[in-house]
């Protein structure tokens, strides 16, 4: 277990390379600061947000009918304003062909948090569902992507209130979105354009109370490293007894039937190669 006095020197070099796409350095730059995730908020909508809440890394854990469990989320930031509009802001490194879709479903789970049994659906609040990808997403050289659920035959402001946008975290002009993906990607707090985004970058990564609070982020990376790596482990030895149980029932098979090497491989799961091996082995020949 990493404690305060094993904020290494590699950690510390770590923590100055880290910028707002890291996952962790994210959640604790954004999701512990109000007027930060405010900020972007603000210039990413294009109108001021007023925020009086912001969680970091929210579980929604999804049972369905019968108990029978569904495919959980865990959401990178959520945030509520005054006027009860949540908004859930996603950091998206990797390329995912189904982020539009995962999109659709955060906000469908959102919606089932809100609402108690009985309560009316006019009382589900508007949301946001904002995904910032490191790269153009859509490949189109647009700065962002706004989608919309409305009717065609209607007027405009007839929506179901979910809104979706996806940011062009490559697109680095010299406009208030640019400059803040600009700051997105960057590492330096003096090189960052916003002061509010600086300042909290610089606390995290100069200040003593800034590194104390990186010192349980690492321990948290840490201990997931541990169970990824017991689980991975498990899975391992798992595969390693499957093969071993198929070459034990492959060599009895080979040894007391007349089943062709063809059939003996489909029955046991194994490449007919690997029974052939097995076949010239019993015969006192050399496997290939």
């Amino acid at each position: 277990m990493l404690n305060s006095t094993m904020l290494s020197q590699k950690n510390l070099d770590r923590i100055e390379r880290m910028c707002l796409y890291d996952d962790k350095y994210m959640t604790v730059v954004l999701g512990q600061s109000i007027p930060c995730t405010q900020l972007v908020l603000s210039i990413i909508l294009g109108n001021p947000v007023h925020l009086v809440h912001v969680q970091p890394q929210q579980h929604i854990v999804n049972l369905n009918a019968g108990g029978v469990r569904g495919r959980n989320a865990i959401l990178d930031i959520v945030a509520f304003d005054a006027n009860g509009v949540t908004y859930d802001l996603e950091i998206q490194v990797k390329p995912n062909s189904n982020l539009l879709k995962r999109a659709r479903y955060y906000a469908s789970m959102t919606d089932v948090q809100m609402l108690r049994e009985g309560v009316d659906y006019e009382l589900l609040p508007e949301q946001h569902v904002v995904f910032v990808t490191k790269t153009d997403y859509y490949k189109k050289a647009k700065p962002q992507y706004p989608f919309e659920c409305r009717c065609r035959h209607l007027a405009d402001e007839e929506n179901t209130g979910v809104h979706i946008t996806f940011v062009n975290g490559a697109h680095m002009d010299d406009t208030p979105l640019g400059r803040l993906m600009h700051d997105m990607a960057c590492a330096n707090p003096d090189k960052m354009y916003y002061d509010e985004l600086a300042k909290r970058c610089a606390f995290i990564k100069r200040t003593p109370q800034g590194r104390q609070i990186m010192t349980g982020v690492f321990a948290e990376i840490y201990e997931e490293g541990r169970e990824e790596g017991r689980e991975e482990g498990l899975a391992q030895g798992k595969e390693t007894g499957v093969n071993e149980e198929r070459q034990r029932i492959a060599m009895q098979l080979v040894q007391n039937t007349d089943f062709s090497i063809d059939v003996i491989a489909k029955c046991t799961g194994m490449s007919v190669a690997s029974v052939e091996n097995l076949r010239m082995m019993c015969a006192g020949g050399e496997s290939s």
